[in-house]
């Protein structure tokens, strides 16, 4: 699963990205984003608190597919959005 920030890639705070994926199983995401801070959630433990002044302004959501391992199976649900105060 990538966690991608800004089209940029994995950012460098980013942590214990492999050590709390939970292959087989459904993984749980949290994304929070508020102006140019970015925090991410895997499984419960936040991995990302990450600040970029490079997009400064509300764009899409994107859900991707990473074809570089072969085999992988990605799928969505309980997908929610909404705004944040």
């Amino acid at each position: 699963a990538a966690i991608l920030v800004g089209g940029t890639g994995y950012p460098a705070e980013a942590k214990n990205l492999q050590s709390l994926l939970k292959p087989g199983d459904w993984n749980h995401f949290r994304f929070q984003v508020q102006g140019s801070r970015y925090q991410i959630w895997l499984n419960g433990q936040q991995t990302v608190d990450y600040v970029n002044e490079s997009f400064p302004n509300p764009g899409p959501i994107g859900l991707q597919i990473m074809d570089k391992i072969v085999g992988m199976k990605i799928e969505f649900r309980s997908l929610r959005v909404k705004p944040l105060p």
